[in-house]
């Protein structure tokens, strides 16, 4: 959301320096003799049209708190007051342009905060130029104020409707968002970590000085041939439950594939990793009670202790899937990746 909020700074930055520029060009051209009832000088009004516009538009680039950058950014919304003023005598009859910028603000702003400045900033001006309507020098009803701070009021209400409309669609895209980008990295099955999601995650500590651990269920088709998919199902988050309470911390747990799993986990200290492993295996094993069936589970366990390990997470990936392989055909319950079998593997792949 953070980063949606930016690119709408952004473009709020390019209106404001076009529209301070429009202005500027607009003081520029106008006549001597309206210029000349202006509280401030033809340069002075160009000079701070200008430089607001720069300074929003400078401002809208910076990478800052959002909050206080809104606040900055709503620094521009001084033009009202210094425009209006200024040019006091013609002020008054300008009904219709306090409610158009709420309405503007309301479309282009998703931080409300620009929204209150512009209300203050607009009708504090309003209500000055009705204190000094007897320094007007043309000829207006009293209810013309009355007019100008109704059309307010309506424009205040509308925009903040609107405004709330864009607040709650942009919220609801963003959730959306979100919603899609969680379970296209989750497991729908089983939810936990897709291949996807793995991809994804920031390890604290370097990868090469983690253990990836891959555990594969070497019957898991057997078991939708002979008991049914649903039943393939409870088996794969049974045995799923009992490894995320018999391991030991872990950093992610995911499923690569069908019927494969990968931990990744920090090495045990003063532990014999294999060992372990091999405990953990015969304890997965231990037969499933599902549905009235006793269910075996063959699995086969590759531990990839980081030694000689590539920057490519991919690569370790499919190495460890290759290893696993590897452990079923050879009918290791236990199979460990260190250096010499990545060697090994590179000399294949060139004897190929």
């Amino acid at each position: 959301m953070e980063d949606i909020v930016r690119k709408q700074q952004w473009w709020i930055g390019n209106f404001a320096l076009f529209m301070m520029l429009v202005g500027a060009l607009i003081i520029y051209t106008t006549t001597e003799e309206t210029i000349k009832n202006a509280y401030l000088s033809r340069s002075v009004i160009i000079s701070f049209l200008v430089l607001m516009g720069i300074f929003i538009f400078y401002i809208s680039r910076r990478k800052m708190d959002v909050v206080l950058q809104t606040h900055l950014l709503s620094l521009m919304l001084l033009v009202v007051p210094i425009t209006s003023i200024s040019f006091l005598p013609y002020a008054a009859v300008t009904v219709w342009v306090s409610s158009f910028l709420f309405l503007m603000i309301a479309l282009i702003s998703y931080q409300r905060i620009m929204m209150w400045y512009a209300i203050i900033i607009a009708i504090a001006t309003s209500f000055y130029v009705m204190w000094n309507a007897d320094t007007v020098t043309v000829k207006i009803d009293p209810t013309d104020h009355y007019g100008r701070i109704g059309m307010i009021i309506i424009g205040v209400s509308i925009a903040l409707v609107i405004n709330h409309l864009h607040i709650r669609n942009l919220n609801r895209l963003n959730d959306l968002a979100i919603q899609l980008h969680d379970t296209a990295r989750c497991d729908e099955e089983t939810g936990i970590l897709n291949r996807q999601g793995l991809n994804e995650v920031d390890f604290p500590r370097p990868e090469k000085q983690l253990i990836f651990v891959g555990i594969h269920l070497e019957n898991y088709y057997e078991l939708a041939r002979y008991f049914g998919e649903d039943i393939q199902s409870q088996v794969l988050r049974a045995c799923i439950e009992r490894l995320k309470r018999k391991l030991p911390p872990y950093q992610a747990f995911a499923r690569i594939e069908a019927g494969t799993l990968l931990i990744v986990m920090e090495k045990p200290d003063k532990v014999a990793c294999k060992e372990v492993m091999e405990k953990l295996s015969q304890e997965i094993s231990i037969p499933y009670e599902i549905e009235g069936h006793h269910v075996y589970v063959n699995i086969s366990i590759v531990i990839d202790n980081g030694e000689g390990a590539t920057d490519n997470r991919k690569r370790r990936v499919q190495q460890l899937l290759t290893a696993l392989q590897e452990a079923a055909q050879q009918n290791e319950r236990v199979m460990c990746i260190d250096q010499a079998w990545r060697k090994d593997q590179e000399l294949r792949v060139k004897a190929a």
